[in-house]
């Protein structure tokens, strides 16, 4: 059975690893690293509410690298800067239980996460802005594991992408474009 759900994209082009920041500079530059990604948490947000068999609610779904190859990367110049992270590897789908939501509508955990799935994760998280003011951020995650008690299999596809015009520091901008979904289908 299969769902599909869209999700928030706001805030997405930072880089989960090590949390860099891309800003407009006057002198063009690029880097690349491969940090070591062993134990590391990507977020994704709340996971889609259970589909058929899937065991899982509407919690806090977070994948906990075990290993693989993550390539962080980032570009300057006087247009703009742009960056982001590449993963692909083994990982744990997990969720972190929570009982309602904060003021700031942030999920409000009551305990650790819980161990789902295990299985291969490829991942792609990046954004940019350039000197008019225009910014973009999106990510893909594309996820099939086979559950931690032996029984059945997931396969997790998700796809966002917001781009803002003239935003700022303290004003983000106006979307001109807003896509999320997320399909999921359990076994």
């Amino acid at each position: 059975m299969m769902r599909k759900s869209a999700i928030g994209v706001a805030g997405l082009a930072a880089a989960v690893f090590m949390g860099s920041a891309v800003a407009v500079a006057p002198i063009a530059s690029a880097s690349a690293f491969h940090p070591d990604p062993s134990g590391h948490t990507l977020g994704l947000g709340p996971s889609p509410t259970g589909v058929g068999n899937c065991p899982f609610a509407n919690d806090d779904a977070t994948f906990l690298v075990v290993s693989g190859n993550v390539v962080l990367h980032e570009s300057t110049n006087k247009n703009g800067g742009w960056g982001g992270l590449t993963f692909e590897g083994d990982a744990i789908f997990r969720e972190a239980p929570y009982s309602g939501f904060d003021d700031n509508g942030n999920p409000i955990d009551t305990g650790a996460p819980v161990a789902l799935y295990e299985g291969r994760l490829t991942y792609w998280e990046g954004g940019g802005n350039n000197a008019t003011g225009q910014s973009e951020g999106g990510l893909t995650a594309t996820f099939h594991g086979a559950a931690i008690n032996g029984v059945g299999t997931v396969d997790i596809h998700v796809t966002a992408h917001q781009t803002l015009v003239h935003g700022t520091v303290d004003s983000p901008g106006t979307p001109t474009a807003n896509v999320g979904n997320v399909n999921v289908s359990c076994s």
